[in-house]
């Protein structure tokens, strides 16, 4: 008997005890997270990081409390003992310490304790997320025959706010688990989309002759906290949290159940309209902020953001071709032009994408025999943040870029461009003019310093 029963830890919102036969389920507050004890003892774990965000919105933690629980050798003590730990929620959450916490760790070098703020989950798994706007539709759900129950719960999201661009166990994990002998055999990613990002993802470890030990990253599905953690809780760790009411049931009544189903019917109705309501809202947020991609996005994705910028600040955009330059510009009392646009997370462009735009240009002069303006758009140092960029090209391309006749336009200047037309600070004959005459990079730094420092744009002068 003692072999099978297990101890199992779910911390989240509310704090209680559930005894079965076999297993002993422990729900802990994230608020008396100083109960918790040893995580090292429960053989699953359930963590609902969404919960977490909002109770770091009215307490701080103490150091012990944070690293008592997302402590990397218990996390491997956990998982080499054959037992299954499951993430709810955004994974880069980042939880408040009490400056006062005499424990807080000193840091030698720079002559003081630890920051305030910490990343708990930063020693467990390395995660970059994708912000990006997706459709859960067009979603691949790959190996759904032995992940079915997960697909279940995915189905369950009610909006989906980022996916997971890349992801990897900790380096404190790795190591704690390379010291028992363990070691990540299998990455299985679940809900592949169109960016070639993830939903969920479940690492499983090869632990020799001991059972096979799992950690799982899943999203919050939008519902109550509870309906996320007994969903967990049953499909994952295999934990009924209730027993189902028996088909009989339906037959009785109580005395004041009819009134009160009505009036559940009428909540229901009102949290129904209010639901479709706030999808709309939502849908309306996420396409709005579309335009945050041309900070960060490259390829297909910002090449259609630059066409409806331009369109947006009262020019005609076209396509001519599939294989040659991206766009044609047609505005008011201007010549045509051929726009060019690329991005990179490299810091600078090479000077053979405006070779490439030279080609497009002399291939209009040859065919069309009228005069177009060469005009570049570029998203380099795309991953960095804005306030950190320069110029997209160096000195020597530049000089080509002027001999050219070219315009060079980072894709961050139009994003602010766009910012001002929004505010109805712009003259857009005045800025097409400018655009228009210049040669070289674009100097828009008039232009950033009109936006109001409550875009969080800070110092973006090339």
């Amino acid at each position: 008997m003692a072999e099978t029963f297990k101890r199992y830890l779910c911390v989240s919102s509310t704090t209680s005890e559930l005894r079965g036969d076999t297993f002993h389920l422990r729900r802990l507050s994230w608020r008396d997270l100083s109960k918790l004890g040893n995580a090292s003892d429960y053989d699953g774990m359930v963590l609902n990081l969404s919960e977490l965000n909002q109770c770091t919105m009215a307490q701080r933690f103490k150091w012990d409390e944070i690293d008592g629980l997302f402590n990397a050798n218990s996390w491997a003590d956990v998982i080499a003992a054959g037992g299954r730990i499951c993430l709810i929620g955004y994974p880069t959450c980042v939880v408040p310490l009490d400056d006062n916490d005499e424990d807080l760790p000193f840091d030698v070098t720079a002559g003081r304790r630890i920051p305030s703020h910490v990343k708990p989950l930063d020693p467990i798994i390395s995660v970059q997320l994708d912000i990006r706007e997706l459709e859960y539709r067009r979603v691949k759900k790959n190996n759904y025959a032995n992940w079915g129950d997960l697909y279940a719960y995915l189905d369950l999201v009610c909006d989906w706010s980022y996916s997971i661009s890349n992801i990897e166990v900790g380096p404190a994990l790795a190591s704690a688990l390379r010291a028992k002998g363990n070691d990540v055999r299998a990455n299985m990613k679940l809900g592949t989309t169109t960016f070639q990002t993830d939903l969920a993802v479940v690492f499983r470890f090869e632990l020799g002759p001991q059972p096979t030990g799992m950690l799982a990253l899943l999203p919050s599905t939008g519902r109550s906290t509870e309906q996320d953690d007994d969903f967990i809780l049953r499909t994952f760790l295999g934990v009924i949290t209730g027993q189902q009411e028996p088909a009989w049931v339906t037959k009785l009544k109580l005395p004041n159940q009819e009134y009160l189903e009505r009036r559940v019917a009428e909540k229901l109705s009102v949290i129904s309209e209010t639901e479709k309501e706030l999808a709309t809202e939502r849908h309306n947020l996420n396409h709005y902020k579309r335009w945050f991609r041309l900070l960060y996005d490259d390829g297909d994705g910002l090449e259609t953001m630059v066409k409806e910028a331009m369109e947006f600040l009262g020019a005609g955009v076209a396509k001519k071709s599939k294989e040659k330059d991206d766009f044609r510009l047609n505005v008011t009392g201007q010549i045509e032009g051929v726009i060019e646009v690329k991005g990179t997370h490299n810091p600078k462009f090479k000077v053979g994408v405006l070779r490439q735009l030279t080609g497009w240009v002399d291939e209009v002069d040859a065919n069309e025999q009228i005069p177009v303006k060469g005009i570049f758009v570029g998203n380099a140092s795309r991953s960095a943040e804005p306030q950190t960029r320069d110029s997209l090209f160096e000195p020597n391309s530049e000089k080509y870029a002027q001999t050219k006749g070219f315009v060079i336009l980072r894709s961050m200047d139009l994003f602010c461009l766009v910012l001002l037309k929004q505010v109805s600070t712009l003259d857009l004959d005045e800025m097409w003019k400018r655009i228009y005459a210049c040669q070289g990079s674009f100097d828009a730094n008039d232009y950033w310093q009109r936006l109001a420092p409550v875009f969080g744009m800070g110092k973006t002068s090339t």
